[in-house]
């Protein structure tokens, strides 16, 4: 039943994660973070980030929300579909860009735009701080390979949301019905501190 069920949303956080920390140790970079797209609100949101060697308040960047509307440059690369490198100091690197790159201390990106079938759902940034490396055909290679996983990962997510969704509510009205409701009491009378709070159904 849903009411045992890991939520969605946590199990796709934690295997974003997971791609996130699998494509930054087998290339070696300093950083990976894996962007979510909401075309609704023409945003990114950063799903996970793992760096290589945590910082205090590192976990403040997950859930971070960007508009592309302030970052065309990324706009142009999620839609795009392609692979691009970013050497902070190319010359025809967006200045913006650029500003954003010098202020945390970056050298060089990999952006991977995250796509399955013709739709765009991401961007995974694999990011170097000490040198401005140059990617090789291999790490490419790899890179795309993880980046399709992350793609799936997120388009599974969303119809499984999409049909956890059905389930509850009633499709003419859009309100809830009655098995969220005894789904959401079996929830609170299983609180683990064996207290039921008040629903806010």
């Amino acid at each position: 039943m849903a009411s045992r069920a890991v939520s969605s949303t946590i199990r796709l956080d934690e295997l974003l994660a997971t791609i996130a920390r699998a494509a930054r140790e087998a290339l070696d970079t300093a950083e990976a973070a894996i962007d979510t797209y909401d075309p609704a609100n023409d945003s990114i949101t950063i799903a996970a980030y793992v760096p290589r060697d945590p910082e205090p308040g590192w976990e403040q960047h997950v859930g971070r929300t960007y508009r592309l509307i302030d970052f065309p440059v990324d706009r142009e690369m999620l839609l795009g579909g392609e692979i691009v490198e970013e050497l902070v100091s190319d010359p025809v690197l967006d200045e913006r860009n650029r500003q954003w790159t010098i202020e945390n201390g970056e050298k060089a990106f990999l952006n991977v735009p995250l796509i399955f079938g013709d739709q765009p759902f991401g961007i995974m940034v694999l990011v170097e701080t000490e040198v401005e490396r140059r990617w090789s055909d291999e790490a490419v290679v790899l890179a795309r390979a993880l980046g399709e996983q992350a793609a799936v990962a997120i388009e599974h997510a969303r119809l499984h949301r999409r049909v956890q969704n059905q389930a509850i509510t009633d499709g003419l009205t859009g309100l809830f019905n009655h098995r969220y409701f005894y789904e959401r009491l079996e929830q609170e009378i299983a609180r683990p501190d064996g207290t039921a709070r008040r629903c806010r159904c």
